[in-house]
């Protein structure tokens, strides 16, 4: 196939002064449905997991009639290799993969649903083998360096774990009175974060609870779990720890509330919003093991119902997650939803749209950029995630990304 000619596009921080006159300019390459081997027609395509390589491991997604999706892993690695279907197994018994991480050689943790395993995959030598035992059900909800960590059940009860790729499983326990944990992050020094108690959805799909669920941290070689508490007086708690970097930063989403809106007519109620907040392990508060979290600010301008979650951070620190806005517009409730970046300005935070940030994008999209999902980031500042553009046939496609930074750049101010 003939690709089309190489086409730039810059957006420039002059549309946007708060930038300051000083910033990295960032590279950003696309992985839309045409590329991938064999031909598919994807849906959706977004990325999970970036490591310090710039591999990225994601998800893309096909409609395959009756109003069902099927969904598939893939490794999109920064060299030239053709991108990769993550696939467990031959034939009919052949089980798609989710990617949960990469270990510090560039090999994939992969959860393997259909047969219950959690597999370790091989680029360099295109092998998959079972990174531990099947013991009950453990499922790898994040992996880091040679740790990988999720939860498990036994006796309907979840429990968090963790273990280094050829190590003892450690059950990561639950602050009372809860009895299920589990364990959505982990460091490459073995630190984890999640949730003590369980939020709807549980780990095997197979229990369905609303318990709130408390923000939980487990220091490397210890059980028992310390809770991210809010400071006092707040009207939130910290609900959910979902990302840690490798310094123990610790970022997260609150407890829901409804938004402080007008409800539009035709909507039921005013939608569910949640904040994001940051923790620094190390002071105790009251002697209780609990981190006192902080709140991150909303992007600036943006309306009062606004829900924000971090996903994803690194050491700089850089925060990335995803942000979603709720306005009624001649009657509508109207969500907008974008890619969000935090960073440290002056000893506070600041979050900023990613899509706004002066990007360099070569051939593939040519006009209506929008970064639409933030998932990972890593000690590179490299970003991935999804968005969708408007291609040089006139038309929108939805992509995977890559964003790199390429260096700071003097930028003209208005």
């Amino acid at each position: 196939m003939r690709r089309p000619l190489p086409a730039v596009l810059f957006l420039p921080a002059l549309l946007f002064p708060e930038l300051g006159a000083c910033q990295s300019v960032y590279s950003l390459e696309v992985l839309p449905s045409e590329h991938f081997e064999p031909r598919e027609k994807y849906t959706a395509i977004t990325g999970l997991h970036v490591d310090l390589h710039g591999n990225i491991a994601g998800l893309a997604s096909k409609d395959i009639g009756g109003g069902r999706t099927k969904t598939t892993g893939f490794l999109w690695r920064a060299s030239a290799d053709p991108v990769r279907a993550l696939v467990w197994g031959d034939g009919p018994s052949a089980s798609p993969c989710m990617p949960r991480g990469f270990d510090a050689s560039g090999n994939v943790f992969l959860y393997c649903g259909a047969n219950a395993r959690n597999i370790l995959y091989l680029p360099d030598e295109s092998v998959y083998r079972e990174a531990r035992p099947r013991e009950v059900l453990m499922e790898t909800l994040g992996s880091s360096g040679a740790w990988s960590a999720g939860a498990f059940a036994m006796n309907d009860v979840i429990r968090a774990t963790r273990a280094a790729v050829n190590g003892p499983r450690q059950t990561l326990l639950p602050a009372k009175p809860h009895r299920d944990s589990s364990a959505l992050a982990v460091n490459a020094t073995g630190d984890a974060v999640g949730l003590s108690g369980m939020l709807a959805g549980a780990v095997d799909g197979s229990r369905r609870s609303i318990v709130t669920g408390l923000a939980t941290y487990w220091p490397q070689g210890k059980e028992d779990a310390q809770l991210i508490s809010a400071p006092p007086k707040s009207s939130w708690t910290a609900q959910v720890a979902r990302a840690i970097s490798e310094d123990g930063i610790l970022a997260g989403s609150t407890s829901p509330a409804a938004a402080p809106m007008p409800v539009c007519p035709g909507a039921p109620s005013a939608p569910q919003i949640t904040r994001a907040f940051v923790a620094v392990p190390g002071a105790v508060s009251s002697g209780k093991d609990m981190l006192t979290a902080e709140l991150l600010p909303s992007v600036a301008g943006d309306p009062a119902a606004t829900s924000m979650t971090p996903t994803a951070i690194n050491s700089v620190p850089q925060i990335i997650g995803n942000r979603e806005t709720f306005e009624c517009v001649e009657g509508t409730l109207v969500k907008d939803r974008h890619a969000v970046r935090w960073r440290k300005e002056s000893n506070a935070w600041v979050a900023e749209l990613v899509d706004r940030l002066p990007i360099t994008l070569t051939a593939v999209c040519f006009r209506e950029l929008v970064l639409t999902e933030a998932n990972s980031t890593n000690e590179n500042g490299q970003l991935t995630g999804s968005g969708t553009c408007i291609d040089q046939s006139d038309e929108r496609i939805t992509f995977a990304y890559r964003l790199t930074p390429i260096g700071p750049e003097e930028l003209p101010l208005r």
